[in-house]
């Protein structure tokens, strides 16, 4: 299961969700659901020809691996994916399985990438090759007790820019309507400015090796939305796809979820409609934890315009570049329960509608899957109100 927001982002990302819903109007909401507009659904396209639509993430396939690497994308896979109605796929890859301790390239899983690329072009699904976790960066670092040294330490980011000059030329011969790159996967830097250091000097590595492949970039403090305004996007550049993660509301998203500080709550939860009623959480759990649930936006009232409210900040600053956007992760665990799932999923595909965003799903096969068992049992319901087919 992606252990991908760590414990501060629960406090920040929560924080930023609330002050962009007090600052940011929404575009023609009363209050009430809004209904998408006229635009027409194509998702996100750069003139290289590269476009994606509907997309869902391959984790734990050469990303937070244990063990070996439990679950497998070939090309079975990339048959039922392309079947269910998915036209792209996220592949998350990690530096340690790709490079050994020693700068050496592990020869055996740069064949499973390449395997990967090659079934997924097959069945006519785009690629978006995302550079996950790096040994100088870890998104999740913070929650276990780590820190990243990529934003500060100039011999870190010197190998970081490296890698991408390595991926070039293991990749670079996928044509450029077929395979994307994403930079890094939810930089958490301290300061805004330091990301965007270090994001447009990778920027500026890959566009000299490929001047024409789509790069993907999303924006500090694990891609949220609500920074997107920070981000400082390389302009005259038309193949570029920004990309944000959006997981909002958190307690019902990742409700019992043991990576997070409301994970002892195991009481009833509402969506839409406020997640946790206070007073009960006040008589049956301990202060420490009735806190943690506030942070958390357990007490407010959430419901599809209070989400849409911070996407429509990405949204307008992909207007004012010109530029697509994109929902690189979304999701919400099967323990928040069946109806409450579904009307999920229903709303961020609302959104995304309204807003013409292309999405990729989180994810296949892992914690909030959609295959209920690893004989890829589909859950063709969810299936449904994800690709609409």
């Amino acid at each position: 299961m992606k252990r991908s927001i760590a414990l501060v982002l629960y406090f920040l990302n929560f924080c930023y969700a609330i002050n962009a819903q007090t600052t940011v109007a929404q575009p023609g909401s009363t209050g009430s659901a809004a209904q998408p507009g006229s635009t027409a659904f194509t998702g996100a396209a750069t003139p290289n020809g590269f476009s994606v639509l509907r997309g869902i993430n391959v984790s734990h396939w050469l990303s937070q691996v244990s063990n070996g690497h439990p679950i497998k994308y070939d090309d079975q896979d990339a048959t039922w994916l392309s079947a269910m109605g998915f036209d792209n796929v996220r592949l998350p890859i990690d530096e340690v399985e790709l490079w050994d301790s020693t700068g050496a390239p592990i020869e055996p899983n740069w064949a499973i990438l390449y395997q990967g690329i090659d079934a997924s072009i097959k069945h006519h699904l785009k690629t978006v090759i995302d550079l996950h976790i790096v040994r100088a960066h870890y998104f999740n670092a913070a929650h276990e007790g780590k820190g990243n040294i990529l934003f500060y330490d100039t011999t870190a980011q010197r190998k970081f820019y490296d890698l991408w000059r390595q991926l070039s030329s293991h990749l670079g011969h996928y044509a450029d309507d077929q395979v994307a790159y994403e930079i890094l996967n939810e930089p958490v830097a301290k300061d805004p400015a330091q990301w965007n250091v270090v994001m447009n000097h990778a920027y500026k590595t890959i566009r000299g090796l490929e001047p024409r492949r789509t790069i993907v970039i999303g924006s500090n403090m694990w891609q949220s939305a609500a920074t997107f305004p920070a981000l400082d996007v390389p302009a005259h550049d038309p193949n570029i796809i920004l990309s944000f993660h959006c997981y909002l509301p958190m307690l019902i998203t990742h409700y019992k979820a043991s990576w997070v500080p409301t994970a002892a709550y195991d009481g009833p939860v509402k969506y839409p409609g406020v997640p946790v009623d206070s007073s009960y959480a006040a008589s049956h759990y301990p202060a420490a934890l009735v806190t943690a649930i506030r942070n958390m936006g357990g007490f407010k009232d959430w419901d599809r315009d209070a989400i849409a409210k911070t996407v429509n900040i990405a949204v307008q600053r992909a207007k004012q570049l010109g530029l697509p956007v994109q929902c690189g992760e979304f999701g919400c665990l099967p323990t928040a329960g069946r109806t409450i799932r579904l009307q999920y999923y229903r709303d961020m595909m609302s959104i995304f509608k309204q807003y013409n965003i292309a999405f990729a799903s989180w994810d296949y096969h892992g914690g909030f899957s959609v295959v209920e068992n690893e004989n890829l049992h589909p859950d063709l319901e969810l299936i449904s109100i994800i690709t609409g087919k």
